[in-house]
């Protein structure tokens, strides 16, 4: 929308307006903006009322990391945020996660940026763990999952792991994905 349209703002900007009713909302919501979409802030506005909407998270949200790096001329931040969707009175919470990943010059100003959804292995994977380092001139975000051996306990869990890593290039990003699986072996001679 057209900032003039809304009072409180400098006119001549197009901006995407986030609607928090409840001062107390906004300062623990925006570390989370904030860390995904930078130039995220608060300014208080006025708005008509039936304009007016108190939205609330379907879904709680936290920030898990950030991690950034300078590399030459060329700046890499990738953000890692977890949320868990579903509703407990229907269905198990799913965890997913959202790595944002920025490209900024030497200047500052965004040359390539990503926004990845990343939902959690399906099934009976569960226990991930995630991580999100430097690694020399590259950022790299390591997910690994288990499973449960609680029906065949003398089976061995499987894990799955999925490793990225992200690397400024010239022009755009760079990144690459390794993914392993290991386990899952049953010594059914134990099975009595």
């Amino acid at each position: 929308m057209k900032s003039d349209e809304v009072q409180g703002l400098k006119p001549g900007f197009h901006v995407l307006l986030l609607g928090l009713c409840e001062p107390a909302s906004a300062e623990a919501v925006l570390p989370l903006l904030q860390a995904l979409y930078p130039g995220t802030y608060v300014r208080p506005v006025r708005v008509p009322a039936e304009q007016l909407d108190c939205p609330r998270p379907e879904h709680e949200a936290k920030l898990v990391s950030k991690e950034a790096l300078t590399q030459g001329n060329r700046g890499l931040t990738v953000t890692l945020v977890r949320t868990e969707n579903g509703s407990p009175a229907t269905t198990p919470a799913v965890p997913r996660m959202y790595v944002r990943t920025v490209l900024r010059d030497s200047n500052g100003k965004q040359v390539d940026a990503q926004l990845q959804d990343f939902e959690a292995r399906s099934g009976e994977m569960s226990g991930c763990e995630v991580s999100l380092q430097r690694k020399g001139a590259a950022l790299v975000l390591r997910t690994e999952c288990s499973s449960p051996t609680v029906n065949y306990p003398f089976c061995t869990p499987i894990v799955e792991t999925s490793t990225t890593t992200f690397k400024p290039g010239p022009e755009k990003l760079q990144s690459s994905t390794k993914e392993s699986s290991s386990g899952g072996e049953c010594n059914w001679s134990n099975a009595d």
